[in-house]
């Protein structure tokens, strides 16, 4: 479930004009995305790579 919760939270940020081509935007859209996981009690999925 963890997974699957990251990748639609990451694919809306897509949807709504996040990106990650430059590092500047990828560590902002990390950052929006561990945030929302939090919230649902989800660990951060970039601390496992």
């Amino acid at each position: 479930f963890d997974h699957w919760a990251h990748l639609v939270i990451h694919g809306c940020l897509h949807l709504v004009g996040f990106d990650h081509i430059s590092d500047t935007e990828a560590v902002e859209m990390e950052s929006i995305e561990t945030s929302i996981l939090k919230k649902l009690g989800i660990s951060d999925p970039y601390l496992e790579q």
